[in-house]
């Protein structure tokens, strides 16, 4: 197997290392959307977030995130591949190092905004901390999309600045209504309504990774699962899920479970919960599924 290997900035967080490109390395299937050789070097920025833009954000992560990993007795790493053109991100550990690998290419592409790009970064948080339901070692990808918002933004966002942010975005109609109508305060309504803009910029990317049609918040995904979905759900699903998230009300601090579904979490049944596209709630004597034990493997976002 060929290895492209790429110098690492050292910044906070990061060693100085060397690491194999996602598209020159294929593992276990996990990827973020069906295979695809979008490129987005760094001549074709059409995001418009620059490289300290890139560092910045993956800095607050590590600031907020070291010392809930140290809580777990794991280091986390954070891995930043500002150069490659690689539209994606994984997550995966070894031993007590739990990584997440961010590529610049994934920050350039057209579709994804400064929040979109946070959102990334939780997602491969949520699939070291996010339990049930799991695959293995790591929390399932549409488990993931839920902890990103249901958890790591509102801790990112937790400062008070978001209410000032959100008056200078064009949020859509049907996010601010129902953003409205299940939180009370001001920031928390915010917080709410950046969160599912920054998971719109995620499922219009997966849309074009995938050629399907754009999601919107009120076209959400009709399909009702039998069994747990642990791949990649659909552009529309994931939006759904990622608004959720944001509407759900339970506590960002308290931490979900990593065998009942409803700690720290919505219930399926209600505004806020785990979409049924991707997601069946385990009767009592259900145990969880089985996966892939290996710690090295990687879990393509």
């Amino acid at each position: 197997m060929n290895i492209k290997l790429i110098m690492m900035t050292v910044t906070a967080g990061v060693t100085l290392s060397f690491a194999p490109s996602i598209h020159t390395e294929r593992t276990h299937g996990h990827e973020f959307a069906p295979q695809n050789n979008l490129r987005r070097p760094i001549s074709q920025n059409l995001s418009g977030i620059t490289e300290e833009e890139f560092n910045a954000v993956l800095d607050k992560v590590y600031e907020i995130y070291k010392p809930i990993f140290k809580e777990h007795k794991a280091e986390f790493v954070i891995q930043r591949f500002w150069d490659d053109d690689t539209v994606n991100a994984y997550a995966f550990r070894e031993g007590k190092k739990w990584n997440i690998a961010m590529y610049g290419g994934l920050a350039r592409h057209e579709e994804v905004t400064r929040d979109g790009f946070m959102l990334v970064a939780c997602h491969e948080i949520g699939h070291h901390l996010g339990g049930y339901p799991r695959g293995g070692w790591a929390s399932n990808e549409g488990n993931s999309d839920y902890y990103g918002t249901l958890k790591c933004l509102r801790r990112m966002w937790n400062n008070g600045d978001s209410i000032e942010i959100v008056k200078k975005m064009k949020v859509d109609k049907k996010a601010v209504e129902l953003c409205e109508e299940q939180w009370e305060g001001n920031e928390e309504r915010a917080i709410c309504e950046r969160a599912s803009m920054a998971g719109k910029s995620l499922g219009r990317l997966l849309a074009v990774l995938g050629g399907q049609e754009m999601p919107e918040f009120d076209t959400p995904d009709s399909t009702v699962v039998t069994k747990t979905n642990h791949a990649h759900p659909a552009a529309q699903c994931r939006l759904d899920t990622y608004f959720h998230g944001a509407l759900c009300t339970v506590d960002w601090n308290q931490d979900m479970d990593e065998e009942d579904p409803n700690v720290g979490a919505c219930k399926v049944s209600e505004v806020g919960g785990r979409r049924a596209c991707w997601f069946k709630e385990p009767s009592a004597d259900e145990n969880q599924p089985p996966g892939n034990e290996d710690e090295g493997e990687k879990i393509r976002w």
